[in-house]
C-alpha cells in the first residue's frame, strides 16, 4: 500500500484543520494565556482531596489496582495537563493504548489521519486499528466531527487581521514617527544638475564620519550612526536665504491604537474569555465582573464535561484491553455556579448592611437597631 496516496486521499476526504496556524496563534501572548487559563479552569483541584479527578464505580479491587498502577506509571495527572492544553488548541488530541503491555502514549493530531477503522501515523507511516483500542481521541467539541473543534477556531480570521494591524502599526511608527531634519542649502547660480550633484555630495559627507583606526593609525570613514537617511535636502538658488536647518515633526497620531483595541475585543469575544481575566480591562465594576465570571464558568463546565467523558472512555478501554469488565465513572471538581451567585449576593448584602449600621440620625441614635439589622440579614424585613 502506498501510504502517500492514502494520505492524499484522506486530505481530500477529510479537510484537515490548519494545525500549523493554531501553533502560530498559540505563540501570541493573549492566546497562549487563554489556553493556559482554559486548562487550569478545566483541571481544578478538589479543595478537600487536592486531586484533579476521582474514579468511581469500580468494584473489582484488582481492576482498581491495575488502573492505579497504569496512571502512576504514565504520570497521568501531569500528562492530563498536556492533553487538555493541546485538546483546547487543536480541538482533539490522540492517546495511544498499547495492547500487549498497556501504557499510554500521546500523539498530536498533526501526526495522524484516519479512514474508517484505520489510523495512519504520519511520523512512522504506521497503520493502527481503532478496533484494537490503540488510539483514543480527546475532544473539546464535535462540531467538525469526526475531527475535533478547536477553541481557537472562531478567532482565526480575527487573529490574522490583528497581526496585520500590529505589523502595519510597527512599520508606520518606524517610518513616520521619527522627526526629520530639512536642510536648505544655498547653491548660488548653479544649474539644476550641478545643484543636485552638490546636494548629493553634502548628504554623503554627512552620512560618513572620519575616524582614526587605533590599530593602524590611518584615517578611515564609517557610516554615521545617527539616522539621517530620511532627512530632506533642498537646494536654494540665487536670491534665497542662507543655509538653515528646520525640524520636520513626525506623525502625531502614532499613539492612536483604537483599531488594535477593537480587534483585541473581537479576539476576546471569539475566545469567550473576559478581558479582565488577562489584565486587559481595568474599569469594570463588580456586578459586571460577576456576570462575566458566571458566563465563563458555564463555558468551562461544558468543556470539562467533554474532557470528563473522554477520560471515562479512556479508562474503560484500558480496563477492557486488560480483561476487566468494569465501567468506571470519573468525577471532576467544579464550583457550583448557583453557589457563586449566592456568595456574591451575600457579600453585597453584608456590605450594604454594614454601611447602614454606621449611619446615625441627627439625634445621635443609629439609623438601624441591632434587632432591625438581624431582621434584614435574615430576610424577615426589607428596606
Amino acid at each position: 500500500m502506498d501510504i502517500n496516496n492514502v494520505l492524499k486521499k484522506l486530505n481530500k476526504k477529510l479537510p484537515r484543520a490548519t494545525f500549523s496556524e493554531y501553533d502560530k496563534m498559540a505563540e501570541y501572548p493573549y492566546i497562549n494565556s487563554a489556553l493556559v487559563l482554559y486548562t487550569e479552569e478545566i483541571l481544578q483541584r478538589d479543595p478537600e482531596t487536592q486531586t484533579v479527578f476521582a474514579v468511581e464505580g469500580i468494584e473489582n479491587k484488582k481492576a482498581l489496582s491495575f488502573l492505579a498502577d497504569i496512571l502512576e506509571l504514565s504520570d497521568f495527572e501531569n500528562l492530563l495537563e498536556v492533553i487538555v492544553y493541546n485538546t483546547c488548541k487543536y480541538g482533539e488530541f490522540g492517546v495511544r493504548i498499547h495492547e500487549k503491555e498497556p501504557y499510554l502514549e500521546v500523539y498530536s493530531p498533526k501526526d495522524y489521519d484516519f479512514d474508517n477503522n484505520t489510523v495512519y501515523l504520519r511520523t512512522t507511516l504506521e497503520e493502527v486499528s481503532f478496533d484494537r483500542f490503540q488510539i483514543f481521541g480527546f475532544y473539546t467539541d464535535y462540531e467538525d466531527y469526526p475531527r475535533g473543534t478547536s477553541i481557537l477556531k472562531p478567532a482565526r480570521k480575527i487573529f490574522q487581521r490583528l497581526k496585520l494591524l500590529e505589523d502595519t502599526l510597527v512599520i508606520y511608527r518606524l517610518t513616520r514617527a521619527p522627526q526629520r531634519f530639512v536642510y536648505y542649502i544655498p547653491v548660488g547660480d548653479m544649474t539644476a544638475q550641478q545643484a543636485a550633484e552638490y546636494i548629493k555630495k553634502l548628504a554623503n559627507e554627512r552620512r560618513q564620519r572620519s575616524l582614526i583606526d587605533p590599530k593602524t593609525g590611518t584615517l578611515r570613514t564609517e557610516p554615521n550612526t545617527v539616522g539621517i537617511e530620511d532627512d530632506i535636502w533642498i537646494p536654494e538658488f540665487e536670491g534665497g536665504k542662507s543655509a538653515r536647518v528646520e525640524v520636520l515633526a513626525g506623525a502625531s497620531n502614532v499613539s492612536d491604537i483604537a483599531d488594535i483595541e477593537y480587534m483585541l475585543s473581537q479576539l476576546f469575544g471569539a475566545l469567550r474569555i473576559p478581558k479582565a481575566y488577562l489584565g486587559n480591562e481595568y474599569d469594570v465594576n463588580r456586578a459586571t465582573l460577576v456576570m462575566q465570571d458566571i458566563k465563563f464558568a458555564r463555558g468551562i463546565k461544558r468543556y470539562q464535561g467533554f474532557i470528563r467523558r473522554s477520560i471515562e472512555k479512556l479508562f474503560f478501554k484500558l480496563l477492557r484491553v486488560s480483561g476487566f469488565d468494569e465501567v468506571p465513572r470519573v468525577k471532576m471538581f467544579f464550583p457550583n455556579i448557583e453557589d457563586m451567585q449566592r456568595i456574591d449576593y451575600l457579600l453585597q448584602k453584608a456590605d450594604l448592611i454594614d454601611r447602614l449600621s454606621t449611619i446615625t440620625l441627627p439625634s445621635g441614635k443609629p439609623l438601624l437597631s441591632d434587632e432591625e439589622i438581624k431582621q434584614l440579614w435574615s430576610g424577615k424585613n426589607d428596606l
